[in-house]
């Protein structure tokens, strides 16, 4: 019931337009305050906030850094310690 405040899509290969462009719109639109899309493949985690302008690029790191959360105030997740 109602809209998720947080969503995180883990994409394969086979699910990438859905997770990139289908569902992104569609959580972008009802309201969906923070997309995750994490890239198995690519080793790459994206963080997106909804904004009065729809979804902006908040975090973002690829085989190493870090990623943070704007809703999860202080969650920081390094990379290396998913991807190994």
């Amino acid at each position: 019931m109602g809209v998720p405040d947080l969503l995180v899509e883990i994409i394969s290969p086979s699910s990438i337009k859905t997770d990139r462009f289908t569902k992104y719109q569609l959580y972008e639109n009802k309201g969906v305050a923070e997309y995750w899309i994490i890239d198995l493949k690519n080793e790459s985690i994206e963080v997106f906030e909804n904004t009065d302008k729809g979804f902006k690029p908040f975090s973002f790191a690829s085989k190493e850094g870090k990623v943070n959360s704007k809703l999860l105030e202080g969650l920081e997740i390094e990379i290396k310690e998913i991807f190994q």
